[in-house]
């Protein structure tokens, strides 16, 4: 779903912070011009929360709706949503959360304040051993390719070629919004699998070494990794 107005962006916002509950997962993602730390900009970015539906907002993207005022609303809400620190959900979710803390803090503005999770660290402490014996074992769609038989990326040759070249920018908005609301669902259903499995393993702990290691440490890094260390050069 294209969120291409401002009341759309506020209903959006507005769900997520007030309607899910304590049960629920909002998974998201952004879909960057290139892989900078610092000197980047987001296209779009999306958010998920069921198996079936992904939301998309454009925000840099050469087609976005959002000029002037508007566009300065739409970085408004998201900075205050950013900013929250206890909404109705359980977590923020994202497969390499580093990343799109760096992202929300050098192009928002803001720090991510609320719980957050890593699929990607989750699937780290689920089988540490991938590594080396599988290719990109901890990549996004190497891990719902494997868990989920999530074949899907395979339809969007052009998005995937564009985004190893570092040109996403010129994609077509339609494209990319796609491509971004896939990342979203299938990181949802990554977690929702995850989930399942480390029940089945007795891996109560999961969630909360999510929660309270995985997502602080995130924060940590990506704070060093922007504001970067002193050196002494002479030593």
């Amino acid at each position: 779903v294209m969120i291409d107005t401002i009341p759309k962006l506020r209903k959006l916002l507005g769900k997520m912070v007030n309607s899910l509950t304590k049960n629920d997962i909002v998974a998201f993602d952004y879909e960057t011009d290139g892989l900078g730390r610092v000197h980047n900009s987001i296209l779009c970015l999306g958010f998920s929360w069921c198996s079936d539906i992904g939301y998309v907002i454009p925000l840099e993207h050469h087609e976005t709706p959002w000029v002037g005022k508007e566009k300065k609303e739409v970085v408004r809400l998201l900075k205050k949503f950013f900013s929250l620190k206890n909404p109705s959900f359980k977590a923020l979710v994202a497969h390499n959360l580093k990343f799109e803390r760096m992202i929300t803090y050098t192009q928002l503005g803001v720090p991510i304040r609320m719980p957050t999770e890593d699929t990607m660290l989750r699937a780290h402490a689920l089988n540490e051993e991938r590594k080396g014996i599988v290719s990109e074992a901890y990549g996004l769609k190497t891990l719902v390719k494997e868990y989920l038989g999530f074949y899907g990326y395979e339809q969007m040759g052009d998005t995937l070629e564009a985004r190893s070249e570092g040109s996403l920018r010129d994609v077509p908005l339609h494209e990319l919004a796609r491509y971004n609301a896939v990342d979203c669902y299938v990181t949802y259903r990554l977690y929702e699998f995850q989930k399942i499995w480390a029940s089945l393993e007795d891996y109560n702990k999961l969630s909360s070494v999510g929660l309270y290691l995985h997502g602080p440490i995130t924060d940590v890094l990506s704070t060093m990794e922007v504001n970067g260390l002193r050196v002494d050069v002479d030593q």
